[in-house]
């Protein structure tokens, strides 16, 4: 276990310019990565192709240095740190150490990673929609009665490119389409493998 010091600053509130204080990690400790590897070889023994060694290795380090609020340097990846919080208090003496929380593990890159992901990632426009469309439920009908007029179902990812809308979108207009006391779909399949058939008499409510 190790433990964290942390200190309150003060950062006056939008609304009438009152003091709140908040908490930080006090006087952050950087570790070099041949501190890091010093760490590994006394918590293990990888050896060249023990991989899962280095990792747990590297997992050991983290965890014990990060609970002590060290940021962790991996060269050519980046820095670990952590990052705490606590609720807003008016007076620094409303405020004790049980109040206070890890949030997060942030991760700041190496410039040398930063330049290989940048030199090495391309981008290409999705196929999908990023922004819905504005089909009333009328216009969507008429989509739906021309796609079953050759097919038996529909599946999610048909029905949202068919209409143009986001994944949430399409979820959101599905499920609408299957609930209520005349539902136009029912799905059929596992969560993962799920299709959308016409309910039972369903066709007329598509005219």
């Amino acid at each position: 276990m190790g433990t964290v010091r942390y200190g309150l600053y003060d950062n006056p509130s939008r609304k009438n310019g009152q003091k709140r204080y908040h908490v930080r990690v006090s006087n952050p400790q950087r570790m070099s990565f041949e501190e890091v590897c010093e760490m590994i070889n006394h918590a293990s023994s990888p050896t060249e192709g023990d991989v899962k060694g280095v990792a747990e290795g590297l997992s050991y380090v983290l965890t014990a240095k990060l609970s002590e609020g060290t940021s962790v340097h991996i060269a050519g990846i980046g820095y670990f740190s952590i990052g705490i919080a606590a609720p807003g208090v008016d007076e620094p003496g409303e405020l004790n150490s049980k109040q206070v929380k890890v949030k997060t593990i942030h991760f700041e890159p190496d410039v040398e990673l930063m330049n290989k992901v940048l030199e090495n990632t391309t981008f290409e426009r999705s196929q999908a929609y990023n922004i819905s469309s504005d089909l009333s439920d009328a216009e969507m009908k008429l989509k739906l009665r021309q796609h079953f007029e050759d097919n038996d179902c529909i599946t999610a990812k048909e029905f949202r490119l068919l209409m143009k809308l986001t994944r949430a979108t399409a979820y959101r207009r599905l499920q609408k389409f299957c609930k209520g006391p005349f539902p136009i779909f029912r799905r059929m399949g596992g969560t993962t493998s799920s299709v959308y058939v016409l309910a039972k008499d369903a066709e007329w409510k598509l005219k």
